[in-house]
């Protein structure tokens, strides 16, 4: 689509995970890939290329294959909660007004198709930024995951103010 892509993960072998598959995606589909990708912590890291849209899944937590005890998910979701928090207030300072952001966040699964959201997601206006709502689909819409997965992805879509 001619878009030049820029990423960064706080994780050496992510950042080298990620190269490989931009490599493998441009060679199998024959296109010429314009893209970046270096370590950095996303709560301070400064990009040094404008940015029009940014789509990321940000921290999830803890990964859990079972359902944690109480403690423990609140722990998770207060840490998830942070470090979002964090990145969304560095990258905010960097963005145009109106610049769009599609994130995945976690949410985790309570009970069958019952969720915890993290609480920043209705806080987001107090960090300068605008939630984007879809005319045909609501919040439970746009969790995805697997049955039997615990730690789910919900899809936000907000502008910077």
């Amino acid at each position: 689509m001619g878009y030049k892509a820029y990423g960064t993960d706080l994780d050496k072998r992510m950042v080298s995970y990620c190269l490989e598959n931009i490599e493998w995606l441009a060679k199998a589909f024959k296109f010429e890939a314009e893209f970046k990708a270096e370590p950095g912590d996303a709560t301070n890291y400064q990009w040094d290329q404008t940015t029009d849209f940014v789509a990321s899944e940000t921290y999830l937590g803890r990964p859990f294959t079972s359902p944690p005890a109480a403690e423990i998910l609140a722990q998770t979701v207060s840490d998830c909660n942070l470090i979002i928090k964090k990145f969304l207030q560095n990258i905010h300072r960097q963005l145009k007004p109106g610049t769009r952001l599609c994130l995945a966040v976690p949410a985790w699964q309570t009970k069958p198709g019952q969720f915890r959201r993290l609480s920043l997601v209705d806080q987001i206006s107090d960090l300068g930024y605008n939630s984007i709502s879809f005319e045909h689909s609501g919040e439970q819409d746009l969790i995805y995951y697997r049955k039997d997965q615990i730690v789910a992805r919900q899809l936000i879509v907000i502008t910077r103010i």
